[in-house]
């Protein structure tokens, strides 16, 4: 009887790990596990999202909300240098990980630094030129009438020889020392001057005068006073 010749046995092959794609490196972003995604991020890329959402809260509140400072001169050189930070969200951009989100990010960055430019230099030419007077002239309050716990307010716009004067009327409010709310409820031009009766509490009648020869009828409009979560 013959021996029983048996083939060896194969040897398994050892598997190789199978490494999950984290959203950094392009995989997808499991929304329910941020904080997870928040450790992973490097030094670097923590402080760009945070300046991110710092650029876009401040966007918000002067959009949106209306908040401003209330020194002219400070909000103007304010608003030079928001429309300067894109570029250092750019820069900062530059240095993320080259991953799917880092390739958005820079793209993103770049569009919005392109965007600011326009902006950005109106705001440094009006830094650059700024005058030295108390309030500023081409946008210079003319009369202020308080409304319950609200100030309206009549500005006359000027923007130089081309143009003829301007008025604008706004409702404010301060909500901290030196910041206020500010919402424009109308607008008129040519004009230059405005007188305001209040008809009641939500509502107040505008009388425009005049304006030469460019407007010799004067101008009667009843504006509503606006209120929301922000007016009581």
């Amino acid at each position: 009887m013959g021996a029983d010749v048996r083939p060896p046995p194969l040897r398994q092959r050892a598997s190789r790990p199978q490494l999950k794609r984290g959203p950094l490196d392009g995989g997808t972003i499991d929304f329910m596990n941020l904080s997870g995604i928040w450790r992973r991020l490097t030094r670097l890329e923590h402080v760009f999202l945070s300046a991110a959402c710092l650029w876009g809260g401040l966007l918000f509140l002067g959009v949106a909300l209306g908040i401003e400072l209330e020194s002219w001169k400070a909000q103007k050189v304010l608003t030079l240098l928001f429309w300067l930070s894109p570029l250092a969200l750019l820069v900062l951009a530059m240095q993320v990980r080259r991953s799917l989100w880092g390739w958005l990010a820079i793209i993103a960055t770049s569009l919005l630094t392109i965007g600011s430019v326009i902006p950005a230099g109106c705001a440094g030419l009006e830094v650059g030129f700024m005058p030295a007077e108390h309030s500023d002239p081409s946008f210079e309050p003319m009369l202020r009438q308080r409304s319950g716990s609200t100030d309206l307010v009549v500005y006359r716009t000027n923007c130089g020889a081309p143009c003829s004067f301007g008025l604008v009327l706004r409702q404010e409010r301060r909500i901290l020392p030196g910041v206020r709310i500010a919402r424009r409820l109308a607008n008129w031009y040519p004009a230059a001057s405005a007188t305001l009766t209040p008809l009641s509490p939500q509502l107040i009648r505008v009388q425009v005068a005049p304006y030469g020869d460019r407007r010799p009828d004067p101008i009667v409009q009843d504006v509503q006073i606006r209120a929301s979560l922000l007016w009581p």
